[in-house]
């Protein structure tokens, strides 16, 4: 299941679902703002997913200019891509990537 929506509290409700339904085997979810893309990936029940679930009142809110950037979004379609190739190929998933485009940074966790 690949979650790319624009809210935290969707992003609580969808999890509240997935987390209980067993035939949901990775569940990948993708955040971004402005240069930076965090995806993260669950494999099972995880308390590191559940625990980056803060409302959306604590979210860094960007101005809408911001928002139009169009290549952040591309990146991030590029490793959920890259995710669901290593599922399929049963190779390892990082539980966390974290891409800041404006440094060419990329953390894996």
């Amino acid at each position: 299941m690949i979650s790319a929506v624009d809210s935290m509290a969707s992003r609580k409700t969808i999890w509240q679902s997935v987390k209980k339904q067993p035939q949901v085997q990775l569940y990948i979810d993708a955040r971004m703002g402005l240069e930076t893309l965090i995806v993260h990936s669950v494999r099972r029940s995880s308390r590191t997913y559940a625990k980056s679930l803060h409302s959306d009142s604590v979210g860094l809110q960007e101005p809408c200019t911001a928002r139009t950037i169009c290549y952040t979004p591309l990146m991030a379609s590029a490793v959920i891509c890259n995710l669901v190739k290593r599922y399929v190929n049963d190779e390892d998933i990082p539980e966390q990537i974290v891409i800041d485009m404006t440094t060419f940074t990329m953390m894996e966790l």
